[in-house]
């Protein structure tokens, strides 16, 4: 009776142990994220009154 009970605790390691690496050796991986991406502002700027003097 040990012996059953001792391959069955085997048995459901080995399980566990092949689940847990197939999960860890997949090629991708999905993420999503929830937000808003603001870029920061900026005021560009020109000097000489904003006169441009092409030479």
């Amino acid at each position: 009776m040990v012996g059953n009970q001792y391959e069955k605790i085997i048995t459901c390691i080995f399980i566990i142990h092949r689940a847990t690496l197939t999960a860890i050796a997949s090629d991708s991986v999905d993420i999503s994220a929830i937000g808003a991406i603001t870029p920061p502002s900026c005021m560009p700027t020109a000097s000489g009154g904003g006169v441009v003097d092409y030479g």
